[in-house]
């Protein structure tokens, strides 16, 4: 299944940095690991932070870092984040 993406020729679920096709989930965790909450599928060849925008990931943390003190986030696909 083929879906065009913004780019000509280029497919919307092709990921550039992994060479194949695949999806952008988010996944927001404890600190043990356990997953707290996780996005629904974004395009494979959306980067995290455009991923994390569209489903007010980054607006969440500032929000709880806000009550709850600093939160970090420590994957690399988040380096241009705002400190939270």
């Amino acid at each position: 299944c083929h879906v065009p993406g913004p780019t000509k020729g280029v497919d919307l679920w092709w990921s550039g940095k992994h060479k194949r096709h695949g999806g952008n989930i988010q996944v927001l965790s404890a600190p043990d690991g356990f997953p707290i909450w996780t996005s629904p599928v974004r395009p494979g060849r959306e980067h995290d932070m455009s991923a994390a925008r569209t489903h007010g990931l980054l607006d969440a943390l500032e929000a709880a870092a806000r009550d709850s003190g600093p939160i970090t986030i420590t994957d690399t696909g988040y380096e241009a984040a705002p400190t939270c």
